[in-house]
């Protein structure tokens, strides 16, 4: 349990119920992920993911 020190003088009341030295921290809201709608950038995404799930294949039939 810590105590407050305001002006110099401790009080026995514990940080976390203390409302002058309580720092709040703003609210975000959830913002959902974008996704490319067309174009250059979503067919890059799609190569970008057939590269990797191969990647992915050929790692694990390496083994057998």
């Amino acid at each position: 349990m810590s105590f407050v020190v305001s002006d110099g003088v401790e009080k026995g009341v514990p940080e976390h119920e203390a409302t002058e030295t309580a720092v709040t921290a703003p609210v975000q809201q959830y913002a959902p992920p974008t996704f490319p709608e067309g174009g250059r950038k979503a067919w890059l995404v799609v190569f970008g993911a057939m590269i990797v799930n191969g990647c992915s294949f050929g790692y694990a039939s390496s083994f057998g």
